[in-house]
């Protein structure tokens, strides 16, 4: 997350017998005895779209990832004297959402009245990718005005590339933004190999700390009570490779990785 900490989402987790004793899930085992089935729950839960604001989010609200944004581009249509002028203007508008709909990008018309930052506002807010502006000028030139949510980068482009351009920049957007991601986690990724080191990363920061682990029973619980650090995960490639336990200096199990978490 944005503020360094963890974020607990796709999981896998073993639950025995406790559920099925308290809803009666039971099979008829091999000597004829009902016996209760153990469980087991795996994958990712409606925290993920947490994840995703908290991860892409801004001061301006949601940025949305362009394959999984509802509607990936808006037509913000003008309707002022200027466009009612203009004849085969809302066939203009018509025309570019079926365009854009016939090559599966995910499009909807913005027509309401009010001004052009009145709308900008609205969908910036809501954090879809393009937004797609036609006003008297565009119509007259045969142009569109693209903004992106996440650079709010402006770029003027033909009615002819309208497609083509639009999926790139769909392509660009999500390579973008997960680069973006990426390289602030990798700026808070540190690797420890001692206390002193593991207490010194989380000074003035919240940090991803790599380390090796010796597995000891109640470290986990130590780290928790006393630090409010836990360890996260055990990568299956992980950054470090240290020999000897952070904490305790004898010979590793596994190697860590140790954050704070929600």
């Amino acid at each position: 997350m944005q503020d360094g900490k963890a974020l607990q989402s796709a999981t896998s987790h073993f639950f025995g017998s406790d559920f099925a004793d308290s809803f009666g899930v039971q099979y008829q085992g091999a000597d004829n005895t009902m016996m209760s089935v153990h469980t087991t729950s795996w994958g990712l839960s409606t925290r993920i779209l947490g994840a995703i604001v908290m991860v892409h989010g801004d001061d301006n609200g949601l940025v949305l990832p362009p394959r999984v944004a509802p509607v990936q581009a808006v037509v913000l249509a003008m309707r002022d004297e200027k466009t009612a002028a203009i004849q085969g203007f809302d066939g203009l508008i018509d025309s570019v959402e079926h365009r854009l709909t016939q090559v599966g990008i995910r499009t909807e018309v913005d027509a309401s009245a009010g001004r052009l930052g009145e709308k900008h506002f609205k969908w910036e807010k809501v954090g879809t990718p393009i937004r797609v502006v036609i006003g008297s000028r565009e119509a007259k030139e045969g142009t569109v005005t693209l903004v992106r949510r996440d650079t709010r980068g402006i770029k003027h482009v033909s009615l002819h590339d309208l497609e083509n351009t639009i999926s790139s920049l769909l392509d660009r957007i999500h390579v973008d933004m997960y680069e973006t991601a990426n390289a602030f986690l990798a700026s808070r990724q540190v690797a420890v190999g001692n206390q002193h080191e593991l207490f010194e990363a989380f000074r003035t920061r919240n940090v991803f700390a790599s380390a090796g682990w010796c597995g000891e029973y109640g470290l986990e619980e130590k780290l928790k009570r006393e630090n409010g650090l836990t360890i996260r995960c055990i990568p299956f490639e992980p950054a470090t490779h240290s020999p000897k336990c952070f904490w305790t200096g004898l010979p590793v199990r596994e190697q860590v990785v140790i954050a704070k978490a929600y």
